[in-house]
């Protein structure tokens, strides 16, 4: 469950994990926090950003307002071979506050239109959960 105010942009590869833990996201990002719009430090990416759950943790993570999402989780519900369905969910308190499907063509390397709060955050994380998820699909 990535921060929900955590903007992914790139996959991050700073050599500080040996081997990078499980992570929401699939791999490791580098990317913006939109609680407070600034690059966030290496350290920050490893505890906070990439893992969700900073609400008390992170400084930046102070100023947003308590009846905010603290993590968002993606599944994979369906791979259709051109499009994947997916799921995501924004926890509050370890417990699901809201949900929607996704579904993402990927020749057209885009999602289906989608109309919730901070779905640019939202999405970019998709992305690169979609993108870590097909780096490691095996076809058959």
């Amino acid at each position: 469950m990535a921060c929900p105010f955590f903007h992914p942009v790139e996959r991050f590869e700073d050599g500080a994990w040996l081997k990078p833990p499980r992570l929401p996201l699939g791999d490791p990002c580098r990317g913006l926090c939109r609680a407070g719009d600034f690059e966030p430090a290496s350290d920050e990416l490893r505890k906070f950003c990439n893992v969700g759950y900073a609400r008390g943790q992170c400084r930046h993570f102070s100023a947003i307002p308590s009846d905010a999402p603290d993590a968002i989780r993606f599944s994979i519900t369906s791979d259709g071979g051109s499009t994947l369905a997916l799921v995501y969910i924004l926890e509050k308190n370890y417990s699901p506050a809201s949900h929607g499907p996704l579904t993402y063509d990927i020749a057209a390397r885009t999602f289906a239109p989608l109309n919730v709060p901070a779905a640019g955050t939202l999405l970019a994380q998709a992305r690169m959960f979609v993108e870590s998820y097909l780096s490691r699909r095996v076809r058959v």
